[in-house]
C-alpha cells in the first residue's frame, strides 16, 4: 500500500502505552504505526503534498519537532536541546513550519511550559518568535492561503482562539468569552474555523467564521468531542467522540449530520488529521 497517496487520516493512539502516530484509510482500514518506538509522539501536521508529517517527539519531557516520510522512514530532528518544542503546523506553501517552544518551569513538583508560537524554515533554520516572549500561546494552524495563523492563547488563564499575521502582528481574539476554547482548524476554502468549546464541563465541536461570528454547535450532545479535522474537499469533518469514556474517531458532514464511526478495532484513536 502506498502511504504517500491522498485521503489518509493520521491519528495518535496510546494503545501501546505510549502515544504513537498511525496512518489509516479514511474508512478505518489498513492501519500502520509510523512511530514504532517507546517515545511519546503526537501533535503532528501533514506537508502540503501529503508525503511527510511534522510531529512532536517527547523523550521524558524533552519535546522535539521532527519530520518523517509518511511511510515512517527518514526521521529528521529540526530543533535543538535548549527548550521544549512541539505542535508543528506546516505552511500551505510548504516552506515554513509554525510550532510551539517553551522552557519547562518546575511548579509544585510539575513541569509547566509557557508556550510561544514560532516559525522556522523546513530545514529547522531561521526560528522566529511570533509571541514575543509575552504570551502563553499553543496549537498554531495556518489559513489555507497562508495569510493568517490561528492559535490558542491563554488569556487570563482561559484558553481562547486568536488569529494573527505570520509575522505575529494584528493579534485578534475570536473567542472573546470566558469559555475554554481549543484546537482551531481552518476549512480548506478558508471560510470557516472548526474548534472545540466547552459547554459546561462537556467539550463540543463548533464552527465559526474567521472573524468569530456565526458560531454553530455541530455536536449538540452530552458527550465529550474533540480534535476536529476537515476532509480535503471540505465536505466532512473527522473528530473524536468519547463514547462510554473510550475515544473513537467519527466522521460527519460539515453541518454535523450523518455521524459515522470509523472502526479502529482495539486501537483507541485521538487527534485525527486528514491528509491534504
Amino acid at each position: 500500500m502506498d502511504y504517500s497517496t491522498r485521503d489518509k487520516i493520521a491519528f495518535a493512539s496510546y494503545s501501546t502505552g505510549k502515544s504513537q502516530i498511525y496512518i489509516m484509510n479514511n474508512d478505518g482500514t489498513n492501519i500502520k504505526n509510523i512511530s514504532s518506538n517507546d517515545l511519546n509522539e503526537f501533535g503532528f501536521s501533514w506537508s502540503p503534498d501529503g508525503n511527510k508529517l511534522a510531529f512532536t517527539s517527547d523523550n521524558y519531557g524533552r519535546g522535539r519537532v521532527f519530520i518523517i516520510n509518511s511511510d515512517g522512514t527518514e526521521r529528521q530532528n529540526l530543533t535543538g536541546d535548549d527548550s521544549w518544542y512541539g505542535y508543528p503546523a506546516w505552511s500551505p506553501d510548504g516552506y515554513k513550519i509554525a510550532f510551539v517552544a517553551g522552557q519547562p518551569e518546575i511548579q509544585n513538583g510539575q513541569a509547566n511550559i509557557k508556550g510561544q508560537v514560532y516559525i522556522m524554515n523546513i530545514d529547522g533554520n531561521s526560528k522566529t518568535d511570533l509571541s514575543g516572549g509575552i504570551y502563553n500561546d499553543w496549537y498554531p494552524t495556518w489559513s489555507p492561503d497562508g495569510s493568517k495563523i490561528a492559535f490558542v492563547s491563554y488569556k487570563d488563564a482561559i484558553p481562547q482562539i486568536f488569529i494573527m499575521n505570520p509575522d505575529g502582528s494584528e493579534r485578534q481574539n475570536l473567542s472573546n468569552n470566558d469559555t475554554d476554547e481549543l484546537y482551531p482548524t481552518w476549512s480548506p476554502d478558508g471560510s470557516k474555523i472548526a474548534f472545540v468549546s466547552y459547554k459546561g464541563s462537556v467539550s463540543q465541536i463548533f464552527l465559526m467564521n474567521p472573524d468569530g461570528s456565526e458560531r454553530q454547535n455541530l455536536s449538540n450532545n452530552d458527550t465529550d468531542e474533540l480534535y476536529p479535522t476537515w476532509s480535503p474537499d471540505g465536505s466532512k469533518i473527522a473528530f473524536v467522540s468519547y463514547v462510554k469514556k473510550r475515544a473513537k474517531i467519527f466522521i460527519m458532514n460539515e453541518d454535523g449530520s450523518e455521524r459515522t464511526s470509523v472502526s479502529l478495532a482495539n486501537i483507541t484513536g485521538i487527534n485525527p488529521l486528514w491528509s491534504p
